[in-house]
């Protein structure tokens, strides 16, 4: 992680500590769009921050602070970034796109939180094995081309779901009702 050191207008020194995350911020809802995460991970090992705040110095950096919550993990997030664990707080209600795609991740927990996973979240995800969902109920795709029928689909099982979110389903919008 690097630090932002700011010099403000009556030379007080502030130093913010730049978590990685560049987000899209929304003023409205206080919540956070975690969009990119600054080049190759910082290791293999991901946590993603509850919340966040806003860096004086780059409005799209975050770093730490309590004013915006994560909610969302935006489009290729993490595509094919060498990481093999990720903690997800139980504040994200989405997953976008592809957001996991290529990356070395071997077992993956799903919030209870998370109602919406995107297409292609898992796919080419080589050495996952196991992906838990901490709640198993009322998960359905929808594919592209009919977005409004979905299909129930059983999550219980979570070497099943690698399958599932990996091959069989990958291409499918998954949302839980």
């Amino acid at each position: 992680f690097t630090s932002n050191i700011i010099v403000d207008y009556v030379g007080k020194i502030t130093v913010e500590k730049f978590l990685g995350f560049y987000a899209d911020f929304d003023e409205e809802t206080k919540t956070a769009t975690l969009l990119a995460y600054e080049e190759e991970p910082f290791g293999e090992d991901v946590v993603i921050p509850e919340k966040v705040s806003k860096s004086s110095n780059d409005e799209s950096q975050c770093i730490e602070g309590n004013d915006y919550t994560v909610t969302v993990l935006g489009e290729r997030i993490f595509e094919s970034y060498s990481i093999t664990s990720v903690i997800i707080p139980n504040t994200v209600t989405r997953i976008e796109d592809n957001a996991f795609e290529g990356c070395m991740l071997t077992t993956v927990t799903i919030p209870s939180s998370v109602i919406y996973l995107g297409e292609h979240v898992f796919v080419y995800c080589d050495n996952l094995e196991s992906i838990i969902f901490e709640d198993t109920s009322n998960w359905a795709v929808y594919w592209y081309e009919n977005p409004t029928v979905g299909t129930s689909v059983s999550v219980g099982n979570s070497v099943n779901n690698v399958t599932l979110l990996t091959d069989t389903y990958a291409s499918y919008t998954w949302k839980k009702s």
